[in-house]
């Protein structure tokens, strides 16, 4: 397990990278990124790439779905009623759909460009042990358990072929927040690229004095940098109103706007090394930290809007307010440069930037103590009405120029 270090054992170590790796860093290859990280390590001599066609066909189609998903979501916002008149204007040239086939291929692309470039070792289909997978599916062993799911038969393939890629004494490192790894004769499990890339570089004497300079550093910096971050990309946060049970959405509401109204850093969980670069001066530890959100979120209230039957329209619509509060651990990325020429055992650290991980969705299972509080505009005191939908004005819901915060970015 991840106890076991790897300054330890003999370079270079065999690396397995589970899909729900690849699905969870959103297949961001970028360098600086962490897969990018462990590409650098392939470099250096430090790792050997393994895969299998059985990740690599999971990986696709997780690329397939989540792409087609959001262009279909983005070519139904494109061509919405809302913002049609826009289509006649310097705008026009914007409101073109998107080809999800063409970026689900783009896509894929540099999903193999990645395995290229890292020289993957594919493990060998041939080597599955079929009879012994089917005899642990019957028998509740590992990865199956006593409820026999089927769903882990990939997991099991993928055991099956590592088990019979393994040479000598030396371990396989797996990388995956899957349990199904766990516990397994010959398998250091990493829950995190992470920890692994920390692990490699904790031999450092270079490192240890940078893990002790963040941990010197002011949480009050780490928190406002957070805060400002997740306040400049707010466009990209998600926030699902929908309540779930396993039969699928049992209430709740779909967003129309999101506002983040509060970031607070609740406290520090983690520090890892993941690169150290003698030559560049550079150190890069990734901070996971626990973190409190507050949204306000609007949603069109059917149930109190008017219905004209003639027109086939609302003549009025009403919109409530939902706060969400959340908890959410979220990483971020601090740049370190060092000098250490005036004295190279007390080297002098400099914070060049912070990467805050602001991509970032929220759900019923992020949810604080605090969780949804429902306030309805209905049940507002209306001042005076808006002249365009006819809906209440009040000073919750009025744009500032006489019209209702809807209508008011059109006048």
């Amino acid at each position: 397990m991840e106890d076991k270090k790897t300054s330890k054992v003999e370079f270079p170590l065999d690396v397995f990278v589970d899909t729900q790796i690849f699905v969870s860093e959103n297949f961001n290859f970028n360098e600086k990124s962490k897969l990018g990280l462990l590409k650098e390590q392939v470099k250096k001599g430090t790792i050997n790439f393994l895969t299998s066609k059985i990740i690599v066909e999971e990986s696709k189609k997780h690329i397939n779905n989540n792409i087609e998903r959001k262009i279909n979501e983005i070519n139904k916002l494109f061509n919405s009623r809302e913002i049609a008149i826009l289509r006649n204007s310097e705008y026009n040239e914007y409101f073109k759909n998107l080809n999800p086939e063409e970026m689900v291929k783009e896509a894929v692309n540099q999903f193999q460009n990645y395995l290229d470039e890292v020289e993957v070792k594919y493990l060998d289909l041939d080597s599955i042990e079929l009879r012994k997978v089917i005899d642990d599916y019957f028998n509740g062993r590992k990865p199956f358990g006593d409820g026999k799911k089927k769903h882990e038969f990939p997991d099991a393939f993928n055991i099956s072929m590592l088990m019979n890629f393994k040479r000598d004494n030396k371990p396989i490192y797996v990388i995956s927040g899957d349990q199904d790894f766990e516990d397994i004769e010959g398998v250091v499990l990493y829950k995190n690229i992470g920890k692994l890339l920390s692990d490699i570089n904790t031999n450092q004497r270079i490192v240890q004095k940078a893990l002790e300079y963040i941990n010197n550093i002011d949480n009050e910096i780490i928190d406002e940098e957070i805060e400002r971050q997740f306040f400049d990309n707010e466009q990209y946060i998600e926030v699902d109103g929908y309540e779930y049970s396993r039969k699928g959405i049992i209430g709740g509401y779909e967003y129309d706007e999101i506002e983040l109204q509060r970031v607070k850093l609740i406290n520090i969980l983690n520090l890892d090394v993941i690169d150290y670069n003698y030559k560049e001066h550079t150190v890069k530890v990734i901070i996971k930290c626990l973190v409190e959100f507050e949204f306000d979120c609007t949603f069109f209230d059917e149930e109190n809007s008017i219905w004209d039957s003639v027109d086939k329209e609302y003549f009025t619509k009403e919109y409530g307010l939902i706060k969400e509060n959340h908890n959410k651990e979220i990483e971020l990325i601090v740049n370190l440069d060092f000098d250490d020429e005036k004295d190279s055992f007390y080297p002098e650290f400099f914070v060049e930037n912070i990467i805050v991980d602001t991509l970032q969705k929220f759900s019923q299972r992020t949810l604080n103590e605090k969780g949804r509080q429902i306030i309805n505009y209905s049940d507002s005191i209306y001042e005076n009405y808006c002249p365009d939908c006819g809906g209440g004005l009040s000073y919750i819901n009025d744009g500032g120029n006489g019209f209702c915060n809807r209508c008011a970015p059109n006048h």
